[in-house]
């Protein structure tokens, strides 16, 4: 995986799946028009402790991930999903783990829906986890196919650089300025798609 250094000019984001069992984190870097992954991976907390233990944990590795990364964003989903009211209870309390976590070292905190993600990583809201997984696979060029959370987590990244390049409004705080006054061709066709020059 290609890597780059904290504050190169790129667009950093770090997706996070909350989990009470296993939590995926994937590290997005978008620079120059070229999307690489800086990180991909899992947090186990395993089963056998109880779940102040886990969260403790989580938090400790997401403070972790914000301060070697220096994200621009931390995106996580909108609301968690469950089949019972205890199980959804736990990941609710994960997710606000994630973000607290993210808030106090600073980090902005962007919330996408399922149905975004899955959108904005397949073109389908109704998407499959293999479908999701085999996406990501190909858009991060990996060797093999991820695991689920890591996917989800991925998903959760590029719809957040997906959504700050078409509408840099509505996520200002990881739109940088231009640091030069040269402008490509590409930069011009991008304001163009987005209606501000002719």
């Amino acid at each position: 995986m290609a890597r780059t250094a904290p504050g190169d000019g790129g667009v950093c984001v770090l997706g996070v799946d909350p989990g009470t069992r296993v939590a995926g984190y994937a590290v997005l870097v978008l620079r120059g028009g070229v999307l690489t992954c800086r990180a991909l991976g899992e947090v186990t907390l395993p089963a056998a402790w109880s779940l102040p233990r886990r969260l403790g944990r989580l938090s400790l590795e997401i403070t972790q991930l914000v301060r070697l990364h220096r994200p621009d964003g931390v995106a996580v989903e909108q609301a968690i999903y469950a089949q019972n009211v205890r199980t959804a209870l736990a990941l609710g309390q994960a997710r606000g783990v994630v973000v607290g976590a993210a808030a106090l070292l600073g980090a902005e905190v962007f919330e996408y829906s399922p149905r975004e993600v899955k959108r904005a990583i397949t073109g389908n809201g109704a998407a499959s986890k293999q479908q999701v997984q085999g996406m990501v696979r190909r858009l991060l060029a990996l060797a093999g196919t991820p695991g689920m959370d890591e996917a989800d987590a991925a998903a959760l990244a590029y719809c957040h650089l997906e959504r700050s390049a078409k509408r840099p409004e509505l996520v200002a705080p990881v739109v940088r300025l231009r640091r030069t006054s040269r402008w490509t061709a590409s930069d011009v066709e991008r304001l163009r798609a987005e209606g501000r020059v002719r």
